[in-house]
């Protein structure tokens, strides 16, 4: 038998030795004389020396070889042998490194508690004052004034886009079929712009099956000749479907929609800013298409969708920022398939606050709640509540195993006291909740139901008041939204914005009154006061040049047509006069077919063809309603 094998017990006996050397070490690392041993003992040695002689009688020599130096080397031992004999760094990296995660776990330890409180205080600085900006927002501002205040400093690139592609277009298909939209490229104005804007709130309102119906007249009852008069089928079928832009004309990808939405939030930031509880959460657009960066969850309203994450105002739910998901392509590489700790959420929250001042209590759910990004924000001087999911990491471990009656809560609080965790089940819940909070105590709060009273954390039902911001906005996004219709991927995006649009400036219009004259106007009447508004802007807008002494020639101008609503709504004072006997006509309001027929020699001096209208209400709707038919 060779020296080797004869050898082993002693070895195996010093690697034993050795390894408990060092977790004595390790765990008090501060005391040298006794967590450290530089040398074996006597006795050590000679039941090395023993242990070795009897397995070898005939080498004397093995207790040498094995026996540590007495050399300062030797304060850390060297592991002899294999098996459980690995080094310190293979065994769970450096020793300082096994301090420092030690020390770590001892400030994440948490305990449970009875009272007390967060031991944090961020002072909320105001940028000027939150709530609608009064300089920008007059306090009797129309529909219309506060949707221009979101869209006019987008609106000028918006229409160059617009019209660079459109003629980019005309040039790639010339020479061009007769029918051809291409054939003949008109750019689109700003007045040109409003009516489609007002034909586009009134088809959210109208759900049809094709964009076509609503220029319909073979069929009565689904005629609704406002669009007619608004604006030609073909012309809005070719801004709607072709010519709409939103980027440069060589643009693709996120680059088509991305410069438009950048522009836009600023807008929305100049306008408003919130209070101090905002709320961060996903906020999805339906879309079935083909797009790499579609997402789906079986648990969202719209499985297959467009994944966004906005922040809200917890009060008002006005949208202050948003971005889009682009998978790896995401401008700060965020990657949901790989955040199994939540670590990725601090990028989510870096780039969402950017624009807030410090001191905000901020309202998420479990997706984000993680122990980083509670260090995160607290470094940033923001507050943070959100609901927990008791597998993640830095956590009570108690949670895993926790059981709780109805109506049982329990509290947990962190050693750094900078943390409070509670954990409750509500009446007819199969499992508890737990929310973690840095800006709570505590303490419950009764709360009355249909058949009892019912005490809840205080934490919880904070929570339940402003977690709701973005929600809020997602329900009122999608009651009249003309992106449920089928379009292309960075339409759907361009169109929810323009909802977007329309919610946070009738939250404008109702903040900009006076407490005592705020009135909860619905969002329908808020659209159809809008649709209204953006008829007679055009109408107006369009007028101007006639109205300039210094314009051209009046023969310059297209041919009049009698009923057009840019020549009768312009808001000028109208002539009235009437025709000698045998010079009756139907009158153009209240006259119709059959016995319903109604004749009348007086006209309108002013508009062009002179029609005919009965005095009084006739003559009043003809020069004020778009729809005058009565």
């Amino acid at each position: 038998m060779d020296d080797s094998s004869n050898n082993r017990p002693a070895k195996r006996f010093c690697a034993e030795k050795a390894l408990e050397i060092i977790e004595q070490w390790s765990h008090d690392p501060t005391d040298d004389d006794e967590g450290l041993p530089s040398v074996l003992s006597e006795e050590e040695r000679d039941s090395d020396s023993s242990t070795s002689s009897e397995s070898n009688d005939e080498d004397s020599s093995s207790d040498e070889e094995v026996r540590p130096s007495t050399s300062a080397a030797a304060t850390r031992p060297k592991v002899i042998g294999r098996g459980r004999g690995r080094s310190s760094r293979a065994r769970g990296g450096s020793i300082s490194n096994n301090v420092s995660r030690q020390t770590e776990q001892q400030l994440q330890a948490w305990s449970e508690i009875t009272e007390g409180e967060t031991r944090n205080s961020f002072r909320f600085v105001k940028q000027g004052s939150t709530g609608v900006n009064r300089e920008k927002v007059a306090p009797d501002c129309s529909e219309l004034d506060c949707v221009l205040l979101l869209l006019d400093p987008v609106l000028d690139d918006l229409l160059k886009d617009l019209n660079d592609y459109g003629m980019l277009k005309t040039t790639q298909n010339t020479p061009a079929k007769e029918h051809s939209i291409y054939r003949q490229f008109e750019p689109v104005t700003k007045p040109e712009f409003f009516r489609f804007l007002a034909i586009l709130c009134a088809i959210g309102d109208d759900p049809r099956d094709s964009i076509k119906s609503f220029w319909a007249t073979k069929r009565k009852h689904k005629r609704t000749p406002w669009f007619g008069a608004t604006m030609g089928r073909v012309r809005f079928e070719s801004i709607y479907h072709t010519f709409l832009h939103a980027g440069g004309v060589d643009a693709e990808k996120q680059a088509k929609i991305e410069p438009f939405l950048e522009r836009l939030i600023k807008s929305f930031q100049d306008n408003f800013y919130p209070e101090k509880n905002v709320c961060i959460d996903e906020m999805v657009i339906g879309y079935k298409g083909r797009w790499q960066y579609k997402q789906f969850n079986a648990s969202k309203p719209s499985k297959y969708h467009i994944k966004t994450f906005g922040l809200c105002d917890s009060k008002t739910g006005y949208l202050y920022n948003v971005f889009t998901y682009y998978g790896s392509d995401t401008l700060y590489g965020y990657r949901p398939e790989t955040d199994n700790d939540s670590s990725q959420a601090v990028k989510v929250f870096k780039k969402l606050i950017e624009p807030l001042s410090k001191g905000h209590h901020l309202y998420a759910d479990r997706f984000y709640s993680s122990y980083p990004l509670l260090e995160f924000l607290r470094s940033q001087s923001f507050y943070y509540t959100g609901t927990v999911d008791i597998r993640r990491k830095n956590f009570p471990q108690e949670l895993k195993t926790l059981h709780l009656d109805f109506k049982e809560c329990k509290w947990f609080g962190a050693q750094n006291e900078h943390y409070i965790l509670t954990a409750f089940r509500d009446k007819k819940a199969k499992k508890f909740v737990a929310m973690v909070s840095s800006n709570s105590h505590v303490a419950v709060e009764a709360v009355r139901t249909k058949r009892d009273v019912v005490n809840k954390p205080v934490m919880v039902l904070d929570y339940n008041l402003n977690m709701n911001g973005c929600d809020r906005m997602d329900q009122r996004v999608n009651y009249y939204g003309i992106h449920k219709r089928k379009s292309t991927k960075w339409k759907k995006i361009f169109f929810w914005l323009l909802e977007i649009v329309n919610v946070n400036a009738s939250i404008l219009h109702r903040l900009s009154r006076p407490e005592d004259k705020q009135k909860n106007m619905s969002l329908i009447e808020f659209k159809d006061n809008l649709i209204e508004q953006l008829v007679d802007a055009a109408a107006l807008s369009e007028m101007v040049p006639a109205l300039n002494p210094r314009a051209a020639q009046p023969q310059a101008l297209p041919e009049p047509v009698s009923d057009n609503p840019t020549i009768r709504l312009n808001g000028k004072f109208h002539q009235e006069g009437s025709f000698g006997k045998g010079s009756d006509r139907d009158c153009r309001v209240c006259s119709g077919s059959g016995p319903k027929r109604k004749r009348t020699r007086n006209v309108c001096l002013d508009c062009p063809g002179h029609p005919h209208l009965c005095k009084g209400e006739c003559y009043r709707r003809w020069h004020t309603c778009l729809v005058y038919k009565m």
